[in-house]
């Protein structure tokens, strides 16, 4: 005669259930640093974060009519840095180009006699940059950089 085998009877954590693989999780960012911006943010532009901002295009390099002197002397650098904070109000900051100008400095924001929507700025004694308006789009393209309009 055979006696009966007893089954073993399983542990009380385990359960009857096959266990379920688990998909690995994907890395959590480390933390943003308290006033600064999470990564892709900072190179988005004013106008990308809000329809309101103002845009900036230029025109290619073969249209300028007299491009910023070429030397690397103290006057270009300033009519470049001139000139680059001027866009850079407009595109990053998405200013309207009168106020672009009032932040980069001594501009002389004037409207141009007899042409409509276009506008000049000054960037040193000698040097403009031209650039028309659209204010229903709030675009501004710049035609010119350098020389005098």
């Amino acid at each position: 005669m055979t006696k009966p085998t007893k089954t073993p009877k399983p542990h009380a954590s385990s359960s009857s259930k096959p266990h379920k693989a688990t998909k690995p999780r994907k890395p959590t960012p480390p933390p943003t640093p308290k006033g600064t911006k999470p990564q892709g943010e900072a190179n988005k532009s004013a106008r990308e974060k809000s329809p309101q901002a103002w845009g900036l295009t230029k025109a290619p390099k073969k249209e300028y009519d007299s491009p910023l002197p070429t030397n690397k002397g103290d006057a270009q650098n300033a009519s470049q840095a001139h000139l680059d904070r001027f866009q850079n109000a407009i595109h990053n900051q998405g200013k309207h180009p009168k106020e672009a100008a009032e932040s980069a400095g001594d501009s002389k924001y004037t409207k141009l006699k007899g042409a409509k929507n276009q506008y000049e700025i000054r960037l040193d004694g000698g040097n403009r940059a031209t650039f028309t308006v659209d204010e229903d789009n709030k675009m501004v393209h710049l035609h010119q950089a350098g020389g005098h309009t």
